[in-house]
């Protein structure tokens, strides 16, 4: 009888004992409650400065507003920008363009002493700017404010000659369309050469990440 009851006290346990393993094996006591993980359906990165492209470039135009004591009138400009988004530091990005400005009217001065240029001519300017972030990388809107400066030069020579040098400092945004492209309004107040003229530069473009 003791032998029929330790057979069937084995046939009971062994099962048992072997179902209890795999979870005594996971870190688990017999009897205690034992939580297992889910299995994963994929674990959302954060993005972190490595992720991100660190180069753009934009392509695109506008005006600039001249003060009314200058030999040309207000005029408009077409830039392509290279930028280095956010290398210096997370907050600051380097961006450098190039302007081409055609067709800029000389102004007629109803005083025969002002200083004129005998006709119409075109320029060139040439940037750089450092732009602070105002907010973290990956939001939709990314408004920063801008210092730089640069130089123009015209065909014809002006008051001061054919080159000026300038500052200039604003305020943008990138406008985030996806992950790749953007748009990019700009406003720039420049201080024109050793008079001081304070010209306006508004612009929109239309840009790309790489």
């Amino acid at each position: 009888m003791k032998k029929l009851l330790s057979i069937i006290s084995l046939a009971f346990f062994l099962p048992v004992t072997a179902a209890a393993l795999p979870v005594y094996a996971d870190g688990c006591l017999p009897g205690e409650p034992c939580y297992t993980a889910p299995p994963s359906k994929g674990v959302m990165e954060p993005v972190v400065m490595e992720d991100v492209s660190k180069y753009y470039g934009t392509i695109g135009g506008g005006w600039i507003f001249m003060e009314k004591d200058e030999p040309i009138l207000g005029h408009q400009i077409y830039e392509v920008k290279l930028g280095a988004y956010r290398m210096v530091d997370e907050d600051i990005s380097l961006e450098a363009s190039v302007g081409y400005m055609p067709n800029t009217r000389a102004r007629q001065y109803p005083n025969p002493g002002e200083y004129r240029l005998s006709g119409d001519t075109w320029g060139m300017q040439y940037t750089v700017d450092a732009l602070f972030h105002l907010n973290d990388s990956g939001e939709d809107y990314e408004p920063y404010l801008s210092f730089g400066g640069g130089l123009q030069n015209f065909d014809k020579s002006l008051e001061d000659g054919h080159t000026q040098a300038f500052l200039q400092g604003g305020f943008g945004a990138f406008l985030h369309m996806c992950e790749t492209t953007f748009i990019k309004p700009d406003y720039r107040l420049m201080m024109v050469d050793s008079d001081t003229e304070l010209n306006h530069k508004v612009t929109l473009s239309v840009g790309m990440f790489f």
